[in-house]
């Protein structure tokens, strides 16, 4: 059969292409998944509104184009702060007033929950209970040969602005000085704090690059797929769920490691058994890394070195 044509289903370069395309899905969904681990670390608490964040970028962004007239870039320039804000206040409305709490986890991952119900709702709302698309005009999607590999614009897209944002993300915890607060912070806050280390503004900061994160994510996820509703966030966070099980909670490394070992195991399914079983093949290969490594690739709960 691969004597027939290598991008046949049996073919090496169609297994290739396959990789190709989840290695790109990967790293999208890194970005989305490392607005979670960065909150987690710096908090211990999971912020499931993030998901409303993510898809708040596509809606914001569609209006802004339908509306105004806009092109499809300058609307995302628009909305990264946009979205970057949205979290902020997220964390003043949701998560900081049920920080003194005891059952502070519980609590807040409740509020936020009830958060991104409300942001759902309200993009469905906007959006008249419809699913949109951008106009045809606003990004063509054209295809080039890499050596024998065709990948698409938004692909490139994909894994240049993935890369180019954890490289960004890799040189503020490294290399300045709110990057190694952060990163005291996520290790331990009450010590942080006793060395004069001002953890509030750290937490802002960390709710200010979750935010924009989220938005980065939905940039290419929105023109690759073309489908804009208010619940978009909710598609993937299960995938992002796992991701930061398998990579280990609060780790920014392990979380981008893992993104995309998910993301060429989700292609590999759907190419080759069935897209219907492709999430179930993903959860076992979750259950199997816990069982393998329970902690996930990152033991600890803290940002790392990246």
């Amino acid at each position: 059969m691969a004597r027939r044509g290598h991008f046949e289903r049996g073919g090496v370069m169609y297994f290739l292409q396959q990789t190709v395309n989840g290695i790109a899905f990967g790293l999208v969904l890194a970005l989305f998944a490392v607005g979670f681990s960065l909150v987690l670390a710096n908090l211990g608490v999971f912020n499931i509104a993030h998901a409303a964040v993510f898809a708040a970028g596509p809606v914001i962004a569609y209006l802004l184009v339908i509306h105004l007239g806009i092109s499809v870039w300058l609307g995302w320039l628009i909305v990264i702060p946009l979205a970057a804000a949205l979290n902020v206040l997220i964390y003043f409305v949701a998560v900081k007033p049920l920080r003194a709490r005891p059952d502070r986890e519980l609590s807040t991952f409740a509020a936020c929950l009830g958060v991104l119900t409300a942001l759902q709702a309200l993009g469905d709302k906007v959006l008249d209970q419809q699913v949109v698309r951008f106009p045809p005009a606003a990004f063509s999607v054209t295809s080039l040969h890499v050596g024998s590999l065709l990948v698409s614009n938004i692909q490139i897209l994909m894994i240049v602005l993935s890369l180019v944002s954890f490289a960004g993300l890799a040189y503020v915890i490294n290399r300045t000085f709110i990057g190694r607060q952060i990163r005291a912070v996520a290790f331990d806050r009450h010590a942080s704090e006793f060395l004069g280390v001002n953890s509030e503004l750290v937490t802002i900061v960390v709710f200010l690059v979750s935010g924009a994160m989220a938005a980065l994510a939905a940039i290419p996820i929105s023109l690759a797929y073309n489908d804009i509703s208010g619940e978009l966030g909710s598609e993937y966070i299960v995938l992002a769920m796992a991701v930061m099980v398998i990579g280990g909670f609060g780790s920014v490394y392990g979380t981008l490691a893992a993104s995309v070992a998910l993301g060429v195991v989700n292609s590999l399914s759907a190419a080759y058994v069935s897209s219907s079983y492709s999430e179930v093949i993903v959860f076992g290969a979750l259950l199997l890394t816990l069982v393998v490594r329970p902690t996930g690739l990152s033991a600890n709960r803290q940002v790392d070195r990246v």
